[in-house]
């Protein structure tokens, strides 16, 4: 199967502890848009293990449990996570929300449980062109989510011992191969999405302007075309939770929100455009155009002061 996992948990309700013979399962959701099975022996055979609620799927070979299906749920498939090749060593399919363990077994009953979610690096790889700033786009290809579609070199942190200015360090030596200072690192934005399917997490845009080394493929499994886009003008088709980054950054928003419904497109659509930025309590720079101006004149300007007279909670005068 194809696709990228969301939500990964283990759930300890009656229907799961029963069908396992065990207190819990372990599983992680897939967007059923552009799933495709392609193990050895197809499709699970699916039965009606929870009449008119949830069906399950059963490998049609030797009978093990890989998957439930909700009834009339278009958005997305649960996968047992065990049933996965290199589940033991993918920090994409460690449990974050733990759901009804108390039901299988109560001596199961968690300490205190809050809510987590996965954190997302993005690159900003930033260059001046003859039309304006340019980004750094891939084209992401092969058997992951979003095949075909534009984005931002991005992953994910690789565990606790890894801070998101060093995962963004490593992957863009991954996926680009080049080599960035952590110096040259700037917060852009911070994005809080969801995607159609209903995984949420947060996402870290950074920009980068200086590095060594020239972009290219590194991931030719996962990536097949890479090339510099004018910012003003961003093409098609994009992953939507990537231009509402991109949208944000452009109009000089440091967060916003991007909560997808269910039902809406992967790739970005102006008719389902949900993002909503998030004003600042207060501006630490000037508006982009200001900041671009001043660095084209006198080179990058690492940080801002406001040194103006006017106190900024004295209420404005009347005009006159």
């Amino acid at each position: 199967m194809t696709g990228e996992p969301e939500d990964p948990h283990v759930c300890g309700c009656a229907h799961c502890s029963h069908r396992a013979g065990s207190p819990f399962q372990w599983w992680t959701g897939f967007p059923l848009a552009g799933l495709s099975w392609i193990g050895e022996h197809g499709e699970p055979s699916w039965y009606d293990t929870h009449a008119g609620r949830t069906k399950r799927g059963f490998c049609p070979a030797c009978g093990s449990h890989v998957a439930a299906l909700d009834h009339g749920d278009t958005a997305v498939v649960g996968i047992l996570v065990t049933a996965l090749d290199g589940y033991r060593d993918d920090p994409a399919h460690v449990p974050l929300n733990p759901s009804r363990l108390t039901e299988a077994a109560p001596w199961l009953a968690p300490a205190t449980h809050r809510h987590q979610e996965p954190v997302d690096v993005h690159l900003i790889l930033r260059q001046d062109g003859a039309d304006g700033p340019e980004v750094l786009l891939s084209r992401r290809a092969g058997p992951v989510y979003a095949t075909g579609l534009l984005h931002l070199p991005s992953g994910h942190l690789d565990g606790p011992h890894e801070d998101v200015v060093a995962a963004l360090i490593r992957e863009a030596r991954e996926e680009t191969g080049v080599d960035i200072e952590p110096a040259d690192v700037r917060h852009a934005v911070t994005v809080h999405h969801r995607s159609p399917a209903g995984g949420a997490r947060i996402g870290l845009f950074f920009e980068v302007r200086h590095w060594s080394g020239e972009p290219h493929i590194m991931e030719p499994a996962v990536c097949d075309a890479m090339g510099w886009h004018v910012l003003s003008e961003l093409p098609t088709p994009m992953v939507a939770y990537c231009r509402a980054g991109l949208d944000a950054y452009r109009a000089g928003r440091a967060f916003a929100v991007h909560f997808q419904q269910p039902g809406d497109p992967v790739e970005f659509e102006p008719t389902a455009d949900r993002l909503r930025s998030v004003p600042s309590a207060e501006m630490a720079a000037p508006d982009p155009a200001v900041r671009e101006f001043t660095e084209k004149a006198v080179g990058r300007v690492s940080a801002w002061t406001d040194t103006s007279l006017a106190d900024p909670a004295a209420p404005a005068e009347s005009p006159r």
